[in-house]
């Protein structure tokens, strides 16, 4: 099952769908059994950033990219750095054997961050898709998920994400199938980021990602699909 996972490296958008991955990078001596990691950075600061486990650098990404990796498990340490030499963020992640996870590095200069979603699938979705929203914008309060005119009501509204509620945003919900557009609204109704004509089949799992800074020009709002 994991011998043949797939890289993931879109420079523009992140969404990733759990059950497609081909085969993928390994973290060094990964031996049976192992886990699967994707690391996307949407931390606005800086234009890349180097991820290391165990103290060892096993990834640099920029921007808004993401890529999949095979990791070794048990307690791990995980940080990640920009152009300065300090680590941004240093923590560690339990890993469980053959589990895929999904870290996400966000947040601001004064306060960077970094999550850890456990990516299961649903059962018995018949011709209903799923999607899950986590929200890593900055500068934005609360927000929900649109697709097309109607709130996806088993998402509640979201906030920054922290370590405590991604237990319930890691968690993927039924919608229905078909192409959509898929937009994010602030508890005003005014939209902040849209993602259109999003084509969802039956079966499929996809997150979205609320990510950038509300008012920089630079690294705007964006609600990332493919």
């Amino acid at each position: 099952m994991y011998a043949d996972m797939k890289k993931i490296h879109n420079p523009l958008l992140i969404l990733f769908i759990i059950v497609l991955f081909g085969s993928c990078l390994k973290d060094n001596n990964v031996s049976q059994p192992f886990a699967v990691l994707n690391v996307i950075n949407a931390y606005t600061e800086e234009p890349r950033l180097t991820f290391a486990l165990d103290r060892n650098n096993f990834h640099t990404g920029d921007y808004s990219t993401a890529r999949s990796f095979d990791i070794a498990i048990g307690n791990r340490q995980f940080s990640f750095r920009g152009a300065a030499a300090q680590n941004l963020v240093d923590t560690t992640f339990k890993i469980e054997p053959y589990t895929y996870y999904s870290s996400f590095a966000f947040g601001t200069a004064a306060a960077p961050k970094v999550i850890l979603t456990k990516d299961s699938v649903l059962q018995d979705l018949g011709a209903a898709a799923a999607v899950r929203l986590l929200h890593l914008a900055n500068n934005v309060g609360s927000v929900q998920i649109y697709q097309g005119d109607e709130v996806i009501e088993d998402i509640a509204p979201r906030s920054q994400e922290t370590a405590t509620s991604v237990a319930e945003s890691q968690i993927f919900v039924p919608v229905k199938a078909g192409s959509y557009t898929y937009s994010v609204r602030d508890q005003s109704g005014n939209v902040l980021a849209t993602s259109q004509n999003i084509d969802l089949r039956a079966g499929f799992h996809r997150t979205l990602i609320l990510l950038g800074t509300q008012g920089n020009t630079a690294n705007p709002l964006r609600l990332a699909s493919n």
